[in-house]
């Protein structure tokens, strides 16, 4: 009988433990009602996070509260259709920022227990400040759509995750652009399987792929992440807050395991819920831990990510951003190939799949310019040649010495279809050499993107050429 009692306290405790409300609760003799618990909650809302500069209507996103007689009260407001805690306690200040378009007036719920473990729920209003532009930590991770994915980038440094040493013996620029201060990593995100006696479990989940990928959003402020089928492996909150420090250049919170492959290195499974932002823009997200492993306080685990979903982040990083061309990823740059239809864009982007034949070094344009509509050399046909997309819509290209070749304007369309995950349209001649083969000079205004992330862009022509109506021309870009 002893037993079965002790059970079922145990069991009590596991189910009342979820609410800190309800913990922190002492049952006291103040019992409410729903409308006298939000007579006792003041709300005030000012301009700054110490509270010195009260707010007017829509000024502020600095939310204070306080209860009397003294009550501890939790403070949620509903985003996504789940509940999403503000604040819990007796009084304190938090942070209440709706997403774009978001009415300025913004429901809060306050809940507390009375004696007899009764939920009380109350109803209150605040009128917010709501943003009309995204700061640019929000732009970066998340999108101006407000949600994005991230994949594993393990080309920028060599390796994607791994150990490093303490971030004070570098600097943030030089560990976001090069790996600086890297000891060792995975070379692909594959390796992660080698990987597996550094996770809480020992096994595989699917994020080891560098087809895996997170999608960090802004409207139900989580970060969920995905194996390379799509299917969900876990899913938790995130919050960053960019004030540098000597070590890193901004911080990033998330519930535990909530990234990829979550786990700090040689720390038996550790799953940190702090992270050092040591570089974050459109395309790139470099992570590391707080380091103070249990072998070496100087131990510290970096993560690599890149950009896999937003186009605009890509193309011209929300300003401008320079593109120059690719004969690495599958050798040739630009060339002909077969119809996109025999393939699909996946692995056209990845692998040139479908290609017949092409240039393997920019200079080799040089050769073809009979067909182009001039027959002339413009410096395009350059490893050094380049041309830069910005965000207002233009494209202007440049030789390899920085003189402007040509110039046009750009509009893009991310509606996919069998054969690309999108369409770009130029004014003729807009981008680096911009004849179809085989055609006589034609400069193509539509193209077709066969895929586009924060390192590379592949487009196509619309094919149809004279000779041939299942000959097309492709373009290999790579971010410069």
């Amino acid at each position: 009988m002893k037993r079965i009692l002790f059970s079922m306290i145990v069991a009590a405790s596991v189910l009342t433990s979820c609410d800190p409300v309800r913990d922190s609760q002492d049952f006291s003799p103040n019992d409410y009602t729903a409308e006298q618990i939000g007579n006792s909650v003041t709300l005030k809302v000012y301009k700054d996070k110490e509270c010195t500069q009260e707010a007017g209507p829509g000024e502020g996103n600095w939310v204070k509260y306080s209860t009397s007689p003294s009550t501890i009260v939790s403070i949620y407001n509903i985003k996504a259709g789940e509940q999403n805690v503000l604040a819990t306690g007796t009084d304190g200040v938090f942070n209440l920022a709706p997403s774009r378009g978001s009415s300025n007036d913004q429901t809060l719920y306050i809940r507390t227990y009375n004696s007899d473990g009764k939920e009380i729920v109350a109803e209150k209003s605040v009128n917010v400040w709501v943003q009309t532009e995204l700061p640019q930590e929000i732009l970066y991770l998340c999108s101006d759509d407000e949600e994005k994915a991230w994949t594993w980038d393990c080309s920028t440094a060599g390796a994607c995750w791994g150990n490093m040493g303490n971030p004070s013996w570098s600097t943030p620029d030089k560990i976001f652009a090069s790996g600086d201060a890297k000891w060792w990593g995975v070379e692909t995100p594959e390796g992660l399987l080698t990987q597996l006696n550094h996770s809480d479990t020992g096994n595989a989940t699917g994020e080891e792929s560098e087809d895996a990928y997170m999608v960090f959003s802004n409207l139900d402020g989580k970060v969920h992440t995905y194996n390379a089928d799509g299917k969900e492996i876990r899913t938790g909150k995130w919050s960053i807050d960019m004030t540098p420090t000597a070590t890193a250049v901004g911080t990033l919170t998330t519930d535990a395991g909530s990234i990829l492959f979550p786990f700090s290195i040689n720390t038996g499974g550790k799953k940190p819920t702090t992270f050092q932002i040591a570089g974050l823009d459109a395309n790139h997200l470099v992570l590391m831990d707080t380091g103070g492993h249990p072998d070496n306080a100087d131990e510290y685990t970096y993560w690599r990510f890149k950009n896999k979903s937003d186009w605009q982040g890509a193309l011209h990083a929300y300003s401008s951003r320079a593109w120059t061309w690719d004969c690495t990823s599958v050798e040739e740059c630009w060339g002909n190939m077969g119809n996109p239809s025999w393939s699909t864009p996946d692995k056209i982007f990845k692998s040139g799949d479908a290609k017949w034949w092409g240039v393997k070094s920019p200079e080799e344009l040089l050769t073809q310019l009979n067909h182009s509509d001039t027959g002339e050399a413009t410096g395009e046909e350059s490893a050094d040649a380049y041309m830069v997309f910005d965000v207002n819509g233009s494209v202007k290209c440049y030789d390899g010495n920085g003189k402007e070749i040509r110039s046009g304007k750009y509009e893009v369309s991310m509606t996919p279809s069998a054969t690309n995950v999108g369409t770009m349209t130029t004014t003729e001649g807009a981008i680096l050499f911009p004849f179809s083969i085989n055609t006589g000079g034609k400069k193509p205004t539509t193209f077709q993107i066969a895929g586009i992330d924060g390192d590379r862009m592949v487009l196509m022509d619309t094919g149809g050429h004279p000779a041939n109506a299942d000959e097309y021309t492709f373009w290999r870009f790579k971010a410069k």
